[in-house]
């Protein structure tokens, strides 16, 4: 049998599989500036742990059927990934190098990503999926422009906190105290995050999940803080990593149960985790975009915009 010469030197595809999860963790821990990508380690590993088993109702599969990679001889060339399966309907490229951005390559991710990542309509007669472009990626930008994707209004910004010269007290109500996962177990954790972001109570919040977020390279017990009340019931959690690679602080999630908002319980959480990740060689550290991290000093270190595809 002939093989193509042409062919045989474009990056080979594949669907995602748990085999791959050490490989495509290396990616993202080896690019460079990786925690201001639109997907970086620790989505990577929140996403993978946390969100799809969340969103799928405890099934397995959600990247499996909607992640794919193009390898070649060097290793992984690209990545298509998404952070809920087709939940949200959003989509992340990831590329070795700008090198590797040619239109043939580009034109196989997006057919992929409208294909296996897009999310069906209401009345079921259409696909959408939006791609999260980081805003100095003016190749891909153009590409998606010439295939007659829409950019959006809709951003994405990274929003990061300098640590203070010196280390915070954290100030609770009396009788709240603030514990970590190496005394607490998943079900106090999953508990909290029901309730801080008022999703369906019917479930048991992604015990599973939580416990499977333990399991991951970059999570650390000492820095998975959970608050209690008085009575020992949870009141609030808060999550951060490190890496020895990178002297920023990531905070995901981060939460406190609907009665008792606005007691300062998610600052003293903030504060806690930054006096803890201190001692990792951290000087700052990415938070959310609400206004209570604004509030707190966070400001906008790098923004991403959302291109929209339809198949109508």
């Amino acid at each position: 049998m002939s093989v193509n010469k042409e062919n045989s030197k474009k990056p080979a595809f594949s669907f995602y599989t748990s085999a791959d999860f050490g490989r495509i963790y290396q990616f993202l821990r080896n690019k460079e500036q990786n925690d201001y990508l639109p997907y970086e380690r620790v989505r990577f590993q929140f996403c993978l742990s946390l969100h799809i088993p969340f969103v799928d109702n405890g099934l397995e599969g959600g990247f499996e059927r909607t992640c794919g990679l193009w390898e070649d001889q060097s290793g992984i060339v690209s990545l298509v990934l998404t952070e809920g399966a087709t939940r949200w309907g959003e989509a992340f490229f990831l590329f070795r190098s700008d090198d590797v951005k040619t239109d043939d390559l580009i034109g196989r991710m997006c057919d992929f990503a409208e294909h296996f990542a897009s999310k069906v309509s209401d009345d079921h007669k259409s696909n959408n999926y939006k791609l999260c472009v980081p805003k100095d990626d003016l190749i891909l930008s153009a590409f998606l422009s010439k295939r007659g994707y829409k950019k959006t209004d809709d951003r994405s910004r990274i929003m990061i906190k300098s640590y203070p010269a010196e280390p915070e007290t954290p100030v609770l109500p009396d009788g709240f105290t603030i514990r970590d996962a190496r005394t607490v177990s998943p079900f106090y954790t999953a508990l909290a995050h029901n309730h801080s972001f008022r999703y369906y109570q019917g479930n048991d919040g992604c015990e599973k999940g939580f416990a499977k977020l333990r399991t991951m390279p970059d999570y650390r017990p000492d820095l998975d803080l959970i608050l209690f009340d008085s009575e020992g019931q949870p009141a609030g959690l808060a999550n951060f990593w490190v890496s020895e690679r990178s002297k920023t602080a990531i905070l995901e999630p981060l939460g406190t149960v609907w009665w008792y908002r606005r007691m300062g319980l998610g600052k003293a959480l903030l504060i806690e985790g930054i006096n803890r990740t201190r001692k990792y060689g951290c000087t700052q550290i990415i938070g959310g975009d609400q206004p209570f991290y604004w509030d707190l000093g966070f400001e906008p270190k790098e923004e991403h915009s959302f291109w929209f595809w339809s198949s109508v």
